[in-house]
């Protein structure tokens, strides 16, 4: 995984565009609302231009180990 929505940092997002709830561990599907197509991402309908606004790349933490 290598995207996250900001505000909602569970929620994360691969190269080829699946989004997945990492608390859940479920994939969360692409579906067509009122013409428009998004994710349903915590219980508000997100359009696909929303989603993508609000991504931000997933930071490596480093470990002192």
């Amino acid at each position: 995984m290598k995207w996250q929505v900001k505000t909602k940092p569970h929620y994360k997002v691969t190269n080829c565009g699946k989004v997945y709830n990492t608390r859940t561990g479920r994939r969360i599907k692409k579906c067509l609302n009122g013409g428009s197509v998004g994710f349903w991402i915590a219980s508000e309908w997100w359009p696909i231009d929303k989603v993508r606004q609000s991504l931000e790349k997933i930071r490596k933490e480093t470990c002192p180990f």
